[in-house]
């Protein structure tokens, strides 16, 4: 078996190539011990790159191509996240169970994938605190997800910036307008009394909430700074 002119050497010891001692996995072309590797490599964080250099170095058969790899790994991820939720939702029950109460007691941590914060990847597990703790639920994330993120909420807050900055104006201008002399360029009709009375052609008198232009001219340089 370890004679390295055996013809069927690679079939026994890489674990890639495995055909004739391990079983195949049910309903699948799949061998257990290949599916095994590929999932010890995520765990440990090396995948397709780190297992061909563990096989390499004992100068072993090099493991399947990448694109090969890359498609059983989209078979595996909706394996591991079909079997995580259900091993979740088991847990969830058993805690209800245990405590005898929907009114859990949990504790949260969260993790990336390398020390430091230097990974573009990350997550947050929940955790039922009790004699046996299990993970009740867990959320991934990454670098670029993150990214888009922040990109959506800063587009969201420039506009409330900006909504922000009309409408401190409109009320400076609203306190510095009088009956001869309205300034009304950032109010709207749909809360501006002035500008309701103009639309329905009613009368209005800004003299109840004007304040002395002096006051407000001292003030100004406030606003301008916004």
């Amino acid at each position: 078996m370890n004679d390295c002119n055996n013809s069927n050497y690679p079939h026994y010891v890489n674990v890639f190539l495995f055909s004739e001692t391990s079983p195949k996995i049910v309903s699948t072309e799949r061998r257990d011990v290949n599916v095994r590797a590929q999932l010890a490599g995520h765990l440990c964080g090396i995948r397709h790159a780190g297992l061909a250099k563990l096989v390499g170095v004992p100068n072993l058969p090099s493991p399947v191509q990448d694109d090969t790899y890359s498609k059983w790994d989209k078979q595996l991820l909706e394996f591991v996240k079909s079997t995580s939720e259900k091993s979740m939702a088991r847990a969830v029950e058993d805690a209800v169970a245990t405590a005898n109460t929907t009114d859990l007691t949990v504790s949260g941590d969260d993790f990336w994938q390398t020390r430091g914060f230097q990974s573009s990847h990350g997550a947050a597990a929940l955790f039922f605190l009790h004699n046996a703790p299990q993970v009740l639920d867990i959320e991934t994330s990454d670098y670029t997800s993150t990214s888009n993120d922040i990109r959506l909420n800063h587009s969201k807050v420039q506009t409330s910036l900006d909504l922000l900055h009309a409408r401190s104006w409109a009320i400076f201008w609203h306190k510095y307008s009088t009956n001869d002399d309205p300034r009304l360029k950032f109010c709207s009709d749909e809360w501006c009394d002035y500008l309701k009375s103009v639309r329905d052609g009613t009368s209005y008198d800004h003299t109840s909430h004007a304040l002395p232009r002096p006051v407000l001219d001292a003030i100004k340089r406030i606003f301008d700074s916004l």
